[in-house]
This record gives C-alpha cells, structure tokens and sequence, in this order.
C-alpha cells in the first residue's frame, strides 16, 4: 500500500555563507595595481635604456655594433644573424615579463 499522503516539495536549505562577487572598489583597486605595475615597468625600462643607452653611445662591441658594421662592410649573412639574435632575444623577454605579469597578477586576464 502506497502512502495518501502527498508529498512535500524539497525545499533546499539556506546556505550560511552565500559567495559573492567581489566588490566593485575591490576590483577597482586590483586594476588600478595592474595599471600601476604596467605604468611602472615600462617607466623603469625606458630610464634604463635611455641610461644605458647614454653610457654606450660609442661603444664597439655588442650586438647593435654587429649589425652596424655588417652592414657597412656588407657582411649580409652577418647582419641577418644578429638581427635574429635581438629578435630571439625580444621574444624571450617578452615572454620572460608575460609570464611574471601571470604570476603576479593573477586577477588580470592577460591576452597574448
């Protein structure tokens, strides 16, 4: 014998502590971090290489200096090799600042 009673909807029972969003100053002030941080990297690499770049001027050695002088003395194979060397080497830190931005920034999308 089935019971007549009918049954009582389930009703789910309220939760103590409910997640929210985070709030908008919270998410306010987590961009205006990322905005500084990326403000202030690129603030700092630029005096570096304006500093550096001051102390070299006339230097004779290094990469720049190889593809200046390649080209001069029209050593193509040269030239193409050290301009690929820099581009390697942009490409590294690039992804060398990519990956401490998601290390650091977690809360940030970053889109590469």
């Amino acid at each position: 014998m089935s019971d007549p009673r009918p049954e009582k909807p389930i009703r789910p029972t309220p939760l103590e502590h409910t997640p929210t969003a985070p709030s908008t100053a919270a998410t306010l002030v987590a961009e205006a971090f990322g905005t500084f941080l990326l403000v202030l990297g690129v603030i700092s690499t630029a005096l570096f290489a304006a500093g550096y770049g001051e102390g070299t001027e006339s230097a004779n050695k290094g990469v720049g200096f190889q593809v200046m002088n390649a080209q001069y003395n029209f050593q193509i194979p040269l030239m193409f090799a050290a301009i690929v060397l820099l581009a390697t080497l942009g490409l590294l830190a690039n992804w060398a600042l990519v990956s401490l931005q998601r290390r650091l920034c977690r809360w940030s999308d970053v889109a590469v």
